[in-house]
């Protein structure tokens, strides 16, 4: 009787990255969203494999939507997000 040997199944992993349908009107390297936000190249990437920025990959390169990354930057004031009981 043969035996069956495979590899053992992954899970697969949804790309952090997507490729769009339409692109947004201005898109940014991962260098120009670093200088805007003025945090680490390492910070940019973990936003976007965290799926806090969404990145659009062009010919093997990572863009950003320049909107996206500002919207990211707004600071976040519990007084506007949401009402707490009196």
């Amino acid at each position: 009787m043969p035996i069956n040997i495979s590899r053992p199944r992954t899970a697969h992993v949804a790309p952090a990255v997507t490729k769009p349908s339409t692109l947004p009107d201005e898109l940014l390297t991962i260098r120009q969203a670093m200088e805007i936000a003025q945090v680490a190249d390492a910070t940019i990437r973990r936003w976007i494999r965290r799926k806090e920025l969404r990145a659009y990959k062009l010919g093997g390169q990572v863009r950003i939507a320049r909107d996206d990354l500002l919207k990211l930057l707004q600071p976040w004031s519990p007084r506007n997000s949401c009402e707490y009981p009196k």
